[in-house]
């Protein structure tokens, strides 16, 4: 059994140093590897994401996004934050809106995080998964940094789901009488315009 382990191990190590030869065939046929092995390519896989190269950050999020290993959205969601590639942060957004609902638990928690910065990536991954993120976003309209109550007014504005849900565009109005930032406020009104005029159109 600690044989096997060992053997296993060695050939992720193989995949990965794969992963930095840069060669975009060669990636791929690694990841699906790393795929395939599953769980014990999760961690090895997460080491990349501060590799200096942005392909090899790049696979290691595709091959995490394909495992949905719940071990991965938090350091995922902090690339996206702190990434400065663009293609590496599209493909961090992408990949954890499709990781759906088995992510939903975990980045509400993120919502209480003391980082601002944090807080604002995980609304626009749950405003992406949809429908069962509605109440954590209602809830962050209250968050006590404007930038963070801005990016949940905007995102619920877009949200198709919120067309059809009355309680959306209650706390919408209701925050947007309490609001005092103006740049908030503004959020809040563009934001149930939009969804008035989503319902109009559907």
């Amino acid at each position: 059994m600690e044989h096997r382990k060992e053997e296993q191990a060695a050939m992720i190590q193989r995949y990965i140093k794969v992963l930095h030869l840069l060669d975009a065939e060669k990636s791929r046929r690694a990841i699906q590897s790393l795929v395939e092995i599953g769980e014990a390519s999760v961690e090895p896989l997460l080491s990349l994401l501060e590799d200096d190269e942005v392909a090899t950050r790049w696979w290691a999020i595709e091959g995490l996004g394909q495992i949905k290993d719940q071990r991965a959205i938090i350091p995922i969601l902090h690339t996206l934050t702190y990434d400065d590639s663009g293609d590496v942060l599209l493909k961090a957004l992408q990949t954890l809106i499709r990781m759906g609902e088995a992510a939903v638990g975990i980045l509400i928690q993120v919502l209480q995080d003391d980082k601002a910065e944090l807080r604002k990536n995980a609304i626009k991954v749950l405003a992406g998964i949809g429908g069962p993120a509605i109440p954590a976003l209602i809830t962050s309209l209250h968050d006590d940094k404007a930038t963070v109550r801005t990016e949940a007014a905007r995102c619920l504005g877009m949200m198709r789901e919120a067309m059809y849900n009355t309680a959306v565009v209650e706390a919408l109005q209701r925050v947007q009488q309490q609001e005092r930032d103006q740049t908030v406020k503004q959020s809040l009104k563009e934001a149930i315009a939009s969804i008035y005029l989503d319902k109009k159109l559907s």
